[in-house]
């Protein structure tokens, strides 16, 4: 593969995890500090990355194998929470897990080509998203909600920060697994944008 078609989908695994549990539980533990517990998480997922990208190369297939499908357990658990306590929240978990499963399975049997450039397609329309929310609700940014900034201690802004760091860059592992020729300094770069974009969100 020579095109960057496989940079988009740093976008959307480092942002995997917090459909239903990143963001949400380090507000918990973080609360005002929340924004100083991102940039530290940045910081730290950065390295994490980096290491993830160069354990790659000794290509553990059975650890990357039971970490990767841990992680879509918990991911599809989560997202089918958030879906039944938002939108659907009469209606039977199996019945969501279903259609999602469904779609999985056929992503499955295309190529690897066709599905990244599914997700080049998917990352346009997300940041176009996601510039026209964050227009719309600039009005409604109030600063003070996140004052004051050191309210919590110390220990819980660097939990809050590790989370993050682990939230967004774990999921990444799944480039151990993907047979393409990967330039690892523009993954770092894709994921950095991913995660400055979701401290802006």
């Amino acid at each position: 593969m020579n095109d960057n078609n496989y940079l988009t989908l740093t976008h959307f695994l480092s942002k995997t995890l917090f459909l239903g549990i990143g963001i949400s539980k380090i507000f918990s533990i973080s609360k005002e500090s929340t924004p100083i517990s991102i940039i530290l998480g940045i910081i730290l997922g950065t390295f994490l990355l980096h290491l993830i990208l160069k354990y790659n190369n000794k290509n553990n297939d059975f650890i990357t194998f039971i970490i990767f499908y841990l992680l879509f357990i918990l991911n599809l658990t989560e997202f089918v929470n958030l879906i039944t306590s938002i939108y659907l929240m009469d209606m039977n978990k199996f019945i969501i897990i279903i259609p999602l499963l469904l779609v999985i399975i056929y992503m499955n049997t295309k190529s690897i080509n066709i599905n990244l450039k599914i997700f080049k397609i998917l990352f346009i329309i997300t940041i176009v998203l996601f510039v026209i929310s964050y227009i719309i609700l600039i009005p409604s940014i109030n600063i003070l909600n996140y004052l004051p900034l050191m309210k919590v201690s110390i220990n819980e802004i660097l939990l809050g920060s590790l989370h993050f760091a682990l939230y967004s860059s774990v999921p990444n592992i799944l480039y151990c697994n993907l047979n393409i020729k990967k330039d690892n300094k523009k993954i770092i770069t894709n994921y950095l944008i991913s995660c400055i974009s979701l401290f802006i969100i």
